[in-house]
This record gives C-alpha cells, structure tokens and sequence, in this order.
C-alpha cells in the first residue's frame, strides 16, 4: 500500500489553529472518544493533532479546510505514526473513513475504506480491557489512497 507524505509548515499549522474558535466543537464524535486520544500527552495536543490531520488531508486531497462533514463524504480519523488499524466507534454507512497518521507537521495518507463495509463483524472487538468496543480496520484492508474517485 502506498502512503502518501504531506508535510505542514509550522506557520500553515497555526494559521489553521487561529481560524477555529471552539476545536472540540468541530471534532466529529468519531475522534471525540477515540481510541488514540490515549497516546497525546493532553487534550490540546489531542486536538491540536486531529486538526493537523485533517489540515494535512485537505491540503492532499485539495479540498477547504475545514471539511463540512455535513457535506462531504469524507471523515478524517488521525492517528499516532505507526498506527496499524483505523479504529471507529460510531459508523456511518456511507461515509468514506480515512487514517492519516502522524504528528508535528509530518503526515502519511495511509488509505480509506466505505462504512458499510468497516462496520462487519470481522473487524468488531470487544474484549479491550479500558476501552469500549470498536471496530479495528486493519491498514491492509483499506483501500489506497489514490483509489478515490470523486463523483
């Protein structure tokens, strides 16, 4: 699978950051409670990450940032570099999911798949000792990037 390498400069990053007033606010529930919040040292940084991650897609994908997830078919879930699945907790079937991992300005588009089909048993797990249920997409299920086609 090929992963794609967007790199922010650090003025683009906090440029970004300055437009939103209210972060958590324009997180979608997704990322809220998601299972890497565990790895960022705060709640800012958390954000801060998730921000950049989708900074990092949109800049890839040319699309605005930030993305009206009441529009478009993409949800942006970043994870930690290294990350090997894109968990998901809350599914919506016709939504395209997709990992960006990284942090600090350095992030890889790692793949997507369809909600329909994230949300099957195969990916369900549910015996995490601290955390709650969730389906884990493993990387070598997701689709390549440059599969997308718009329209």
């Amino acid at each position: 699978m090929v992963q794609d390498l967007v790199q922010l400069a650090s003025e683009e990053t906090t440029r970004k950051l300055v437009d939103r007033d209210n972060l958590y606010d324009d997180v979608p529930e997704t990322q809220r409670n998601g299972f890497y919040s565990e790895y960022y040292l705060d709640a800012n940084t958390f954000f801060i990450e998730l921000t950049c991650g989708e900074t990092a897609f949109c800049k890839w994908k040319g699309l605005q940032f930030p993305i009206d997830y009441g529009k478009s078919p993409h949800t942006v879930i970043t994870a930690p570099q290294g990350a090997s699945d894109l968990v998901l907790r809350t599914i919506d079937p016709v939504r395209a999911y997709w990992l960006v991992t990284g942090a600090q300005g350095s992030y890889q588009i790692c793949g997507w798949i369809w909600g329909h089909e994230a949300r099957s048993h195969k990916y369900w797990v549910d015996d995490l000792p601290n955390d709650p249920a969730a389906y884990f997409v493993p990387l070598s299920e997701l689709y390549d990037a440059e599969d997308w086609r718009d329209g």
